[in-house]
């Protein structure tokens, strides 16, 4: 089970990935992408590793991959879209913060624009999929068996019609014998997605743009978490004392990075079994 990071550049992906995973994001160069693991930052593992104190602390991990950056020409994200094809969960980090010295490629600090950008090139790599499969499905009805494709064609005119609304596969109800028909297509827009709102310091604990960006992306079923990732760098160079006290100047109970691990651990679908004592 895998999770995707993407985003436009200059957002703070390779900084997230560094925190989540502890690696620096050396990326294959033949598929420009970086793994790592990132361990599920679970207060009920820290409760139960202080009450049993065990030889051995194995908390739960998944993976990570940072993607390719986006580019503002929908043309030049070949590489990105075929990447997220390989992973359960699209995580779309979008900057949030502001800051003159970090240039962003669209020109302005925008986070509805540039999470409409994205979902427009999934929706639309969805559609060209069902165009191309058409075009597949039309000799096969010639056939004498023509049936399944008959039936296939039923589903894939529905979808597209889902897609050409602007709402994504994964609110599309599909049911046993249509998941068959479609079994390993490469839909992107049926992957859960999480929004990952890079803010400023400024935001955390006071205004969360959360809520208003909710209410406009509503239709898409969206996950939704906002990190500093600058806030948790500093974080993550503290103690636990300090670390507390810093949180507490912040009116934050948690890391957001916390927040964020058990909700891409969640979103993945999996769940933590504990087993404790001293051996």
């Amino acid at each position: 089970m895998k999770l995707g990071l993407v985003g436009f550049p200059q957002v703070g992906k390779r900084t997230l990935f560094h925190l989540l995973t502890g690696q620096e994001p050396n990326s294959d160069e033949r598929r420009g992408v970086a793994l790592g693991l990132a361990r599920v930052r679970d207060g009920r593992f820290d409760r139960l590793v202080e009450i049993y104190a065990p030889r051995q602390k194995t908390p739960a991990y998944f993976e990570f991959a940072l993607l390719p950056d986006l580019d503002k020409q929908t043309s030049r994200n070949e590489q990105t879209l075929r990447a997220l094809e390989k992973v359960d969960v699209i995580c779309h980090l979008v900057r949030s913060f502001e800051d003159d010295t970090v240039f962003h490629v669209e020109g302005s600090v925008n986070p509805s624009r540039d999470i409409r950008l994205l979902n427009e090139e999934l929706q639309l790599n969805d559609l060209l999929f069902i165009e191309k499969r058409f075009e597949r499905l039309k000799k096969e009805v010639r056939k004498k068996d023509a049936q399944k494709a008959i039936a296939e064609i039923d589903l894939l005119s529905r979808m597209k019609s889902h897609l050409e609304m602007g709402l994504p596969l994964r609110t599309f109800v599909l049911t046993e014998a249509d998941e068959k028909l479609i079994a390993g297509y490469p839909f992107l827009t049926r992957k859960a997605v999480i929004i990952i709102l890079n803010v400023g310091e400024e935001d955390l604990g006071h205004h969360d743009p959360v809520p208003a960006l909710k209410e406009l992306f509503v239709q898409q079923d969206f996950e939704w978490v906002a990190v500093s990732a600058k806030i948790e760098e500093e974080l993550s160079l503290l103690d636990p004392a300090e670390r507390q006290a810093f949180l507490r100047d912040l009116h934050l109970d948690q890391p957001a990075l916390d927040r964020l691990t058990l909700l891409c651990y969640n979103t993945l679908g999996l769940i933590s079994f504990f087993t404790v004592g001293p051996d």
